[in-house]
């Protein structure tokens, strides 16, 4: 019983955190933008929120 509530609170989580990174990467106002947004999501290996507020940033404390 625990391992399916833990299956599906995970597969939650990802699709969370999928659309918290798209939402980022689609806020972008240009190529450049773009580019480097593309480049913090991939190389941050920490789970990061994506915008604090309504302030996008890029995953640096």
């Amino acid at each position: 019983m625990f391992t399916e509530l833990a299956k599906k609170l995970s597969a939650l989580l990802i699709t969370t955190e999928d659309h918290e990174r798209e939402a980022y990467l689609a806020s972008s106002v240009d190529l450049v933008d773009l580019e480097h947004r593309i480049n913090v999501a991939e190389t941050h290996a920490d789970p990061v929120r994506w915008y604090a507020g309504s302030t996008p940033h890029d995953g640096r404390m």
